[in-house]
């Protein structure tokens, strides 16, 4: 004899057959296609290309300044405002009037003329008069 065979321990799949989609993942970008090493290359000539035109611009800098001071020492065409400074200089100033003194009115004076005056020179002689007029009578009381 040989060996005896074993029971079969299966359960038969009661559950339903699903038919639904599963996204299960997806695969990760190929970083090293020929297109992409092509642009990566490009890119790295170009930085290298600007590396260097950056060394001979910081160079070609350095000396210019000799030749741009020696620009700005030529004197430069002088511009309009300029023109107008050094003119209003030579222009003599306008001379200041002075403005004319009021006259006091004297106490004889014709009424027509007082009202020809404005308001504010007939209040003034108004108030002056007042002001004789007080004196005398401190005067007559002896205060």
């Amino acid at each position: 004899g040989g060996m005896a065979a074993r029971a079969a321990e299966y359960k038969r799949y009661t559950g339903k057959v699903s038919s639904e989609y599963v996204v299960l993942g997806k695969m990760k970008p190929d970083l090293n296609t020929d297109e992409l090493l092509e642009k990566r290359a490009a890119r790295n000539k170009i930085k290298l290309f600007d590396r260097n035109l950056r060394v001979i611009n910081r160079e070609a800098i350095q000396t210019q300044p000799e030749k741009a001071a020696a620009d700005a020492a030529a004197p430069a065409a002088p511009s309009k405002r300029d023109i107008a400074r050094e003119y209003a200089k030579r222009v003599p100033k306008p001379k200041h009037k002075e403005p004319e003194t009021v006259e006091e009115p004297t106490v004889g004076s014709d009424a027509d003329s007082e009202e020809e005056k404005d308001p504010l020179a007939l209040l003034e002689a108004q108030h002056a008069e007042q002001r004789r007029r007080a004196a005398d009578i401190r005067a007559e009381l002896g205060l």
